[in-house]
């Protein structure tokens, strides 16, 4: 309610004029002012508030509306590190062809380095005729075949044509594991247990060597030359011409 006041009065004091004379100060009365008391909020006002704040919060939403969604945001994101990662692959292999065709290569002519021993001649001679006797061999971009009818002790051979050998002697005999086209079945062939397994081996494979006796060893296309190696040696360069590069073997 409002409440009484007094009249209260105040000084004024006018402009002063531009001569700098003093004046006079008069009373003058002033209105009374009305002070009104604060308005204090009634509990159903609060109630109505919070009424409308909870019916502003977010609806909550079950648990089979949810997942479904889920699982398919995370679908879509699988999907799209799959893509990125297989364009990601092509890049690469885009990026090595072209390095490689743009790369200035000379036209480095190779020569074999590899000689066989008597023993290992005759195991290709009993195994593979005439006709079979040959390999393919890269040069400058073109495959040629190199016929090796005439293998000797004294015939120069590259490491790869070793391979090509054995494999043409394998798929020919039918010593191949059907279920694992690597793995050699050695134990049909005891001429090849004889080759492995005799000759100046280094002792380090003296392991191989008897599990290859055993039967047990886990022989492959890949790894037959770390038992055959004693078969094997390299031509000396050093009586040659100084203009045949050597392989690396």
């Amino acid at each position: 309610m409002p409440t009484k006041t007094s009249v209260a009065t105040r000084k004024v004091t006018p402009a002063r004029k531009a001569t700098g004379k003093k004046t006079k100060t008069k009373l003058v009365s002033v209105a009374p002012v009305e002070s009104v008391a604060p308005v204090e909020s009634s509990d159903s006002f609060k109630v109505e508030v919070l009424a409308k704040k909870r019916r502003q919060r977010p609806r909550q939403r079950a648990f089979d509306e949810i997942y479904p969604d889920i699982e398919e945001r995370l679908t879509v994101a699988y999907k799209a590190i799959q893509e990125a990662r297989k364009l990601y692959n092509q890049l690469n292999t885009s990026h090595k062809k072209a390095v490689h065709t743009n790369k200035t290569r000379e036209n480095v002519v190779r020569t074999p380095t590899i000689l066989f021993d008597q023993a290992l001649v005759d195991y290709f001679k009993s195994r593979l005729n005439e006709s079979e006797l040959f390999v393919n061999r890269r040069n400058n971009g073109v495959i040629e075949e190199i016929q090796l009818t005439d293998l000797s002790s004294e015939s120069r051979v590259h490491r790869t044509d070793v391979t090509q050998l054995f494999s043409k002697v394998f798929r020919k005999h039918d010593i191949l594991d059907p279920s694992d086209g690597r793995v050699i079945i050695y134990q049909n062939d005891d001429d090849l247990v004889k080759l492995l397994t005799t000759g100046n081996y280094d002792p380090k494979y003296q392991g191989d060597v008897d599990a290859i006796n055993a039967g047990t060893h886990r022989l492959t296309i890949f790894n037959i030359q770390r038992v055959t190696n004693h078969h094997l040696s390299k031509v000396d360069l050093t009586t040659t011409d100084e203009s045949v590069v050597e392989e690396q073997v």
